[in-house]
């Protein structure tokens, strides 16, 4: 549940795995540091296959029972930051077309979201086209950030949400 939760809110340079650490990524500065250690992360998990795992993939000891707390407290944090986060970060974090189909899918129940961040990925035209459609349901979602060289895909994302301003 922790890494579902973490996935939803921080910053994919903010979570990392310090075990990757070398010893010349200590010696530089954060940013050496990062490009080692940075985690894998994949985008967030609805409640519902949140659910799903706890009930086929984990083993608790007090089995259904604990299912339900853990799967109350993952709704209740989802919901709370679905509901009003305004900016996300997904960068850096090597996405494909499959990460971006996992995000259209979430991606409409963030309804406050104003500025979506995914540069320093590699989506491409079938994660573009995965995307669109659940850009289309933020009204709210006003800024789509990609910077070079996907600036292609950003234009792309950006016609495909908004076609009347393009």
């Amino acid at each position: 549940m922790e890494a579902a939760i973490s996935a939803g809110v921080k910053a994919g340079y903010n979570r990392l795995d310090l075990g990757m650490r070398t010893e010349a990524a200590m010696r530089g500065g954060y940013s050496d540091l990062m490009k080692v250690c940075m985690a894998a992360r994949l985008p967030p998990l609805p409640p519902e296959e949140v659910r799903r795992r706890l009930q086929h993939e984990k083993t608790f000891t007090q089995g259904a029972a604990d299912v339900d707390v853990v799967d109350k407290l993952y709704r209740a944090f989802f919901e709370g930051v679905a509901g009003h986060a305004k900016v996300l970060h997904f960068t850096v974090l090597e996405w494909g077309e499959a990460e971006a189909r996992q995000l259209a899918a979430v991606l409409p129940r963030f309804a406050a979201l104003e500025t979506l961040w995914l540069d320093g990925n590699r989506l491409g035209a079938g994660g573009a086209a995965a995307l669109a459609p659940a850009l289309k349901e933020m009204p709210r979602l006003a800024r789509l950030m990609c910077a070079a060289p996907h600036a292609p895909l950003a234009r792309c994302l950006a016609c495909a949400a908004r076609p009347r301003t393009c």
